[in-house]
């Protein structure tokens, strides 16, 4: 499976898309702040640890949501034809080793996550929001098709003028990774000039965006 643009297909509804984006905010906003006051009372000597670790669990899916919000967004963007590229100079590096160690999304980076980077190259010119939310789909798209207790394999690279995405879910054969997912890593690609690849039968995908 190759991606193809695919950005003129989505639907012309551009209301609907701009009303649940601001509600699913508010929405977020409330669940953050009542999270926050559970915590505050876990923390009680008189508190067992259940509220604390439930807090947990919720907290990581409000976060998974806010990540969930920026889709909306790029779609959101997509639909309104105001989607605009915004390249610069940064460091690729720092912007993986920023996402790998936060808190937020550390969880859907594999211990084993591999960079094959050339200090030459550290230096990329993309738009970096639109990158960030690639690698992040990539990451939440393989961990979610993932066995249990099998961690997904991710490398990054930058090969000559491009910026690489490689990965593989260890089980051969597998249900078909999320097609929704797909077609949004799809068009993100495309939107920064660049292509996705997926080989259902051996588990993996390649991104591929110009630097």
């Amino acid at each position: 499976m190759k991606s193809s643009t695919g950005v003129r297909d989505l639907p012309a509804d551009k209301w609907l898309i701009n009303d649940v984006f601001h509600e699913l905010r508010s929405m977020l906003s409330a669940i953050l702040s009542s999270v926050e006051l559970i915590e505050m009372y876990a923390a009680r000597p008189d508190s067992g640890g259940r509220i604390s670790r439930q807090a947990g669990s919720i907290k990581m899916q409000v976060m998974e949501l806010e990540f969930q919000l920026q889709n909306v967004k790029v779609i959101q963007d997509m639909l309104n034809a105001s989607q605009i590229i915004h390249r610069n100079h940064f460091n690729i590096v720092h912007m993986l080793e920023q996402l790998v160690e936060d808190e937020r999304y550390a969880h859907l980076f594999p211990a084993g996550v591999a960079f094959d980077m050339r200090e030459e190259r550290e230096v990329v010119y993309a738009d970096e929001q639109l990158l960030r939310q690639t690698v992040l789909n990539v990451a939440w798209c393989l961990n979610r098709n993932a066995a249990p207790g099998a961690a997904p394999e991710i490398r990054y690279a930058v090969q000559e003028e491009h910026f690489e995405i490689t990965g593989l879910v260890p089980v051969p054969g597998r249900p078909a990774l999320d097609q929704r997912m797909c077609r949004l890593i799809g068009y993100l690609s495309e939107l920064q000039g660049g292509t996705f690849e997926l080989q259902e039968s051996e588990g993996t995908l390649l991104v591929r965006i110009p630097v």
